[in-house]
């Protein structure tokens, strides 16, 4: 290992910060963290409103990932990828449909 290289270790049960209190970006992580099994049965309207940044989100994602099941995790996988495939078919539809206007004009 790098002797540069920090360690910082985190006590999440000594994070206490309510949600109308975080500031920065690591105060969001560590909330999110600790929190969002908390949150799980709450409605999405309830969610503290820094949960609505892309960044977050994806680590929101990350972590809920992390708790499936080989066969969870494998389903999701699953459907990734027929939604990749959608997408794509779609993209290629309207691809399709505007060669087709441009050609036609």
């Amino acid at each position: 290992m790098d002797p540069l290289l920090t360690y910082i270790t985190v006590e999440l049960d000594k994070f206490n910060l309510a949600a109308a209190d975080i500031k920065t970006d690591l105060d969001k992580l560590l909330f999110t963290m600790k929190n969002l099994s908390i949150y799980a049965e709450t409605p999405p309207t309830e969610y503290p409103a820094f949960w609505t940044e892309e960044w977050l989100d994806v680590a929101i994602k990350e972590l809920d990932t992390r708790r499936f099941t080989p066969g969870q995790m494998e389903r999701y996988m699953v459907t990734l990828v027929k939604n990749a495939a959608v997408i794509e078919s779609e993209r290629e539809k309207i691809a399709a449909a505007h060669s087709e206007g441009t050609a036609k004009a």
